[in-house]
């Protein structure tokens, strides 16, 4: 019986704090250096292409508050942007022309330009309060990337 009630207010915790909106997002952001592509174990030259949020695609820009940082702006400054819902995701599409090039069997292993790929890595908002600036950096612990608020982004370092 115990156990029971646990699970179903664990349950009704979930379901409204997903029901909560946070109040806006002004921007994306994410440091240059936070992750490269490998290929065969061999880092390749990196490019972010773009940033997916709703359907609607931005445009990478340099921080004009920090050097080294790209930053995707949702909502013009001053202006509120979009409530993020708890849960919903953000796609970072990466993209590099290079690849490792097999040759005599495997034997060879040459980098090569001229193969364009992109990739898209996928991160989850699970987001409260008013983050107006989210934070997108790789984890491993969770194995891919993840978005945290700019406020316990700080907190983490």
């Amino acid at each position: 019986m115990h156990n029971k009630f646990i699970q179903t207010a664990g349950f009704l915790g979930i379901l409204i704090l997903s029901s909560i909106p946070a109040k806006s997002v002004q921007r994306f952001s994410m440091s240059e250096t936070e992750f490269s592509l490998y290929i065969d174990k061999i880092k390749v030259p990196t490019r972010f292409k773009g940033l997916t949020w709703r359907g609607v695609k931005y445009d990478p820009l340099p921080n004009r508050r920090a050097k080294g940082w790209l930053e995707w702006n949702v909502a013009p400054d001053n202006t509120p942007g979009p409530a993020p819902i708890y849960g919903e995701k953000v796609s970072l599409i990466a993209h590099t022309d290079y690849d490792n090039m097999h040759y005599l069997g495997g034997l060879i292993t040459k980098m090569e330009t001229g193969h364009p790929k992109d990739y898209v890595f996928t991160a989850q908002l699970l987001l409260s309060g008013n983050p107006e600036c989210v934070i997108l950096y790789w984890s491993n612990k969770l194995g891919g990337l993840a978005a945290i608020s700019k406020e316990d982004y700080a907190k983490r370092e």
